[in-house]
C-alpha cells in the first residue's frame, strides 16, 4: 500500500480586450490565485489487481469580466459589451 500528497500554488492570468474609462482600447489583465491539494493511495493485492484512490481540494476566486457599471457581462457576451475590470462571482 502507497499514499502520496500534493499541493499546487500558483497565479492564472485572464486577459480580455476592454476600454479604459476614459473609452480608450486596452487590455484587462486579471491575476489570479489559486491552490490545489490533496493525497493519492495505491493498494496492490497479490499479482494483478491495483486499487487507486484520488482526492484533491482547489481554491480559487472565479473572476468573470464586468462593465463600467459593476454588471457581470456573459462570456458569450464579450463580443457585445466592453469589459473595464473583473470582479469576483458569487458562490
Amino acid at each position: 500500500m502507497n499514499f502520496g500528497s500534493f499541493y499546487f500554488y500558483g497565479r492564472s492570468v485572464q486577459r480580455v480586450l476592454g476600454a479604459r474609462a476614459n473609452g480608450t482600447a486596452t487590455v484587462v489583465t486579471a491575476r489570479e490565485p489559486f491552490y490545489r491539494v490533496g493525497g493519492n493511495m495505491t493498494f496492490n493485492y497479490r499479482c494483478c489487481l491495483q486499487f487507486n484512490a484520488l482526492y484533491m481540494h482547489g481554491h480559487d476566486h472565479n473572476l468573470l469580466p464586468s462593465d463600467a457599471d459593476g454588471n457581470l457581462i456573459p462570456l458569450q457576451s464579450l463580443s457585445e459589451a466592453v469589459p473595464v475590470g473583473f470582479i469576483q462571482s458569487q458562490r
